[in-house]
């Protein structure tokens, strides 16, 4: 590579990482936002469910899900369970568990008292949607940082050239 060659790399270089930073920022802030808002919207749910009744429910039936992604496989399994109130059997569902349960596991899961066919296996309010999304969009504000200073610098560079 000729000495022209390889400044016009580092130039090429140097004008590439910013933009990267910048998009890969403003890529992690938007979904910083979108951590909170869904997280958000979750807690509000849970909120509401603070008061349901607690009782005790039994693993019915496991089905497995195999997601593959580039060569590797994930198992996920929805967990189907059933509860009794008031002698009634409801069954209830978690969806997408990355871990297995065992057919007649008993576990607590939290019923609605008015309506006992609703039920969740949270059994509390959870703001871990908060660390999330502020960790998200720290990275995200440091890469948006990093990008600035780094455009700062390469403008003053590029100024003092065109000086010299």
């Amino acid at each position: 590579m000729t000495i022209s060659n390889s400044d016009q790399f580092k130039d090429q270089l140097k004008t590439g990482i910013p933009i990267i930073l910048c998009f890969l920022s403003i890529v992690l802030i938007l979904l910083s936002i979108i951590f909170f808002t869904n997280g958000h919207s979750n807690y509000k749910i849970q909120l509401m469910q603070k008061d349901w009744s607690v009782t005790s429910a039994t693993v019915s039936n496991v089905e497995s899900k195999v997601k593959k992604s580039r060569g590797s496989h994930s198992y996920y399994y929805d967990i189907y369970y059933d509860y009794t109130v008031e002698d009634q059997t409801y069954t209830g569902i978690i969806d997408n568990l990355n871990r297995r349960a065992k057919i007649g596991d008993s576990f607590e899961i939290k019923y609605n008292p008015e309506d006992p066919e609703e039920s969740t296996y949270i059994l509390e309010p959870s703001k871990d949607y908060i660390s999330d999304s502020f960790i998200t969009g720290g990275i995200g504000l440091t890469f948006l940082i990093v990008c600035v200073i780094f455009i700062k610098k390469t403008k003053s560079i590029k100024t003092n050239q065109i000086i010299e």
